[in-house]
């Protein structure tokens, strides 16, 4: 049962051992949309049940025995990978976003946000003659970066979003809360044919004990083994494949990495933005890596900017040097599925002389709650169904049989 359905307050997932893929041993399996689209949709519906599978991150499992549910362009598709990372890495290289739905009407936070993020991503993944294939249609969405063409954006995504989470809610009445991944690639032109965009839709429900603490690897500076993130602005699919050497490396007990700088700062996590919570000369401050760095700005990271902003608590955009960690008191991890999850430990091993471990306290200090007490206000402001205004999923159904 979900605790906070409506976003009254702040949402956290659990985070347990990782378990071995069984997604294509990491290869990418990149096929065109209408291909894969074909070879999905001509097979009798079958469901692959999520039972001890992971989330957007192969490091972070769910209590759920439930079932997954994956449309393409209007198509619900059978054989569907039974983890948003198994999904990743067998389809076509596209721009993807992943975010949390509550409730009978698929309620999300910062759906504008996303929408942007997905223009932007495809925007930077394209190169300059995929971006001459494109019909016009297409061409105008990656473009221009206002409301209108977000909207314009989702109502060309919308119906697939719709059809998943119909389906998903009708092989899963009893969950109320879903993590919903969203996935925009180039489909393969017909003869004579301008290119298209493709849309797929994953939905998953989530159901699990809340409020655990994360436990993270420090991974130290970019190696040739361990190579840093290609592209940090971009929520690029290819990540999905590329971060399989990371999740290798992280220390037994761990579930989350963090990607440092060559200067051994701190800058990001795998599928999760980083704060510490520093003590400087009496002040307490959060402290989270600049996108210039090279992260990825986060929707949830936004939002705790703001949030600070709003409560009156000093954040300091720099990445955290791993030198510095003797100021920090505490950390925590964001993302828009997970919301914001304390850091028990960072372990780091990249280097004998600098294996160490830090133990921060979990509960919220006051400045924390203030922030937090700000971001929940947020949450109300910034949430929005996926099923349109006024609209519950059953009603959504019934327009649809009617």
């Amino acid at each position: 049962m979900c605790r906070h359905r409506d976003f009254d307050g702040i949402f956290y997932i659990l985070y347990s051992t990782p378990c071995p893929s069984q997604e294509h041993e990491g290869v990418s399996t990149v096929q065109p949309a209408a291909e894969r689209a074909g070879k999905m949709t001509h097979q009798p519906i079958s469901w692959s049940c999520a039972q001890d599978d992971s989330c957007e991150a192969s490091h972070t499992r769910f209590i759920c025995s439930s079932m997954s549910v994956c449309a393409i362009d209007c198509t619900v598709q059978g054989d569907v990978p039974s983890s948003p990372a198994g999904l990743l890495r067998s389809i076509t290289r596209g721009a993807y976003t992943a975010l949390r739905a509550e409730g009978p009407a698929f309620k999300v936070i910062g759906l504008q946000e996303h929408l942007q993020r997905l223009r932007s991503s495809l925007a930077c993944i394209l190169d300059p003659e995929a971006h001459k294939e494109l019909d016009s249609t297409c061409r105008h969405w990656l473009s221009a970066d206002t409301g209108a063409h977000h909207e314009s954006l989702w109502n060309c995504i919308a119906p697939t979003v719709r059809l998943a989470a119909a389906t998903a809610k009708h092989s899963n009445p009893d969950s109320s809360t879903w993590m919903v991944v969203l996935h925009l690639c180039v489909a393969q032109a017909l003869a004579g044919e301008r290119s298209r965009l493709s849309t797929t839709a994953y939905i998953k429900p989530l159901n699990g004990p809340l409020n655990s603490p994360v436990s993270v690897t420090v991974l130290g500076p970019p190696t040739p083994e361990i190579p840093g993130r290609s592209l940090p602005a971009a929520k690029d699919s290819k990540w999905a494949s590329d971060r399989m050497i990371h999740e290798s490396h992280l220390s037994v007990g761990t579930t989350e990495g963090i990607l440092c700088s060559k200067e051994t700062a701190l800058l990001e996590g795998l599928v999760t933005n980083l704060f510490v919570v520093a003590e400087m000369a009496g002040q307490i401050m959060l402290q989270t890596a600049h996108p210039s760095e090279g992260i990825l700005d986060g929707v949830m990271r936004r939002l705790i900017l703001q949030a600070c902003s709003e409560a009156g608590v000093g954040c300091k955009e720099k990445a955290p040097l791993w030198e510095e960690r003797h100021t920090w008191v505490q950390a925590f991890t964001t993302n828009s599925v997970a919301g914001v999850r304390m850091v028990s430990s960072m372990v780091a091993v990249w280097d004998t002389a600098a294996t160490a471990t830090i133990s921060f306290d979990t509960s919220p200090s006051s400045r924390m709650q203030a922030v937090l007490a700000k971001l929940a206000g947020l949450f109300a402001v910034h949430s929005q169904s996926l099923l349109g205004s006024g609209h519950t999923l059953e009603e959504q159904q019934h327009e649809e049989i009617f």
